[in-house]
């Protein structure tokens, strides 16, 4: 099993998700179908530095454009200009078969949250 930013990046590609290195994040689509997001190709991230221990270790960070509000939310300064990270914990990792489609499930999830 191939571990890290590459192997993040093949996983995502092999789903259709466009990832992108750029501005200290690996970029890539999701499509929430939930919240005011629903149906809308939405760009998120995950910072660098989380996607080199993909898979061992989920990423913490969602990192999403600032104009998407997700009341309550616990937000930090993104790498990426005009973007946040969102605090999320992802439960049952260790479980999982696929990484990449439960990471993409929980991003859709964070981002069915979405008011704006």
């Amino acid at each position: 099993m191939e571990h890290g930013i590459n192997a993040l990046t093949k996983s995502l590609e092999a789903l259709g998700a466009t990832p992108v290195l750029r501005h200290g994040l690996l970029t890539y689509t999701v499509i929430p179908t939930h919240g005011a997001r629903a149906g809308q190709m939405v760009e998120t991230g995950i910072a660098e530095a989380e996607a080199q221990v993909w898979p061992a270790t989920p990423p913490h960070w969602v990192h999403i454009p600032a104009e998407v509000t997700i009341p309550g939310s616990n937000t930090q300064p993104s790498p990426h200009p005009g973007w946040l990270g969102h605090s999320r914990d992802i439960q049952g990792w260790a479980n999982e078969v696929n990484h990449a489609v439960a990471w993409l499930s929980h991003v859709r999830s964070v981002m069915a949250g979405a008011i704006s």
